[in-house]
């Protein structure tokens, strides 16, 4: 069994708050309409999104 510290769970949380920030940036430049494109594309190149390690919500987070 695996379990997450609380440190580690410290960094998932904090990972993908800096992954919103750069996703916000991302949607300034890009457009929110371009941007869903590129990651629509992005998600062609790598199928079968089973579970997200980027957010802490995969373990049932916050």
């Amino acid at each position: 069994m695996v379990r997450l510290t609380a440190r580690g769970v410290d960094c998932l949380v904090r990972s993908a708050r800096i992954f919103d920030e750069l996703r916000a940036e991302w949607s300034a430049t890009l457009g929110e309409e371009r941007l869903r494109e590129v990651e629509t594309a992005l998600r062609l190149l790598a199928p079968g999104d089973p579970f997200r390690l980027d957010t802490p919500r995969w373990f049932g987070g916050p």
